[in-house]
Parts: structure tokens; sequence; C-alpha cells
């Protein structure tokens, strides 16, 4: 017999299982994962259970293929600093933010041409330096 529908966060509530990180929203999560329960039609608990499973699975991957982009971005904005100094600068925070917005300005144009940098070659030297962090 086919149990009533259990709710989408009530096994990890149940476990204590926090299943974001800081900074994520925890309403995405729980949106995707009520999605994804409906997707699958899990109606028992052991269904449900395995559609979290799933999706803690897809949120993962999605959180590191964030991470990867964040780490290139960074990078890419750190070539950007002539003074190669540690601090992070406004001309990298500048950059920083178009690019993870994906949109380059007119002020981004001219930081990146005043280091003799386009969109394209930032990103190809920021995945040349950090080729083996995100190989591991």
């Amino acid at each position: 017999m086919i149990k009533e529908a259990v709710e989408a966060s009530s096994i990890s509530k149940i476990l204590g299982i926090t299943p974001t990180l800081p900074g994520e929203p925890e309403h995405q999560y729980q949106s995707s994962l009520r999605a994804l329960i409906d997707e699958l039609d899990a109606k028992t608990v052991l269904q449900v259970y395995l559609a979290e499973k799933i999706h803690d699975c897809i949120w993962w991957i999605q959180r590191y293929e964030n991470q990867k982009r964040a780490t290139i971005i960074a990078e890419m904005a750190a070539l950007t600093n002539g003074h190669y100094t540690n601090n992070v600068t406004s001309t990298q925070a500048h950059i920083r933010d178009a690019l993870m917005q994906n949109k380059i300005d007119q002020k981004s144009q001219e930081i990146m041409q005043a280091v003799g940098h386009t969109a394209e070659s930032l990103r190809q030297k920021a995945f040349e330096k950090k080729r083996l962090l995100l190989n591991n």
C-alpha cells in the first residue's frame, strides 16, 4: 500500500541534516528537491529518502561546477591586477563581479585591454594557472 507523500525536508530534518552550506539558498534547495520528488512520484518514506539522496548528489555536482567557475573567475580577476599583490583591488572586484554576472561592460574591457588580455585570453590563462587544482 502506498503511504501518504512525505514532506520533502522531513527526513533530513528528522536526521538533523543541514543540506546547504552557508551562503547557499535553502529555499532553492527545497524547491528543487520538491520538484524531483514530484517528478519521481515518490510517496513512501524510502522513495522520498532515495529522491533526497539523488538530489544531494545533483546538488553537490552543481556546487562543484559553481566552485570551479568561481575559481577561474577569481583567477581571471587576479590576472588584471598589474601589481600582483594579494589584496583584492577595486579593479579585481569590478572584473570579478562582471565575470560572475556574465556582463562585460566598457570598464571591464578597458581593464582587460590595459593588461593585454581579452575575456578569452584571461580565461585561457586562468585555466592554465589553476589546471592542477581543477583536475583534483
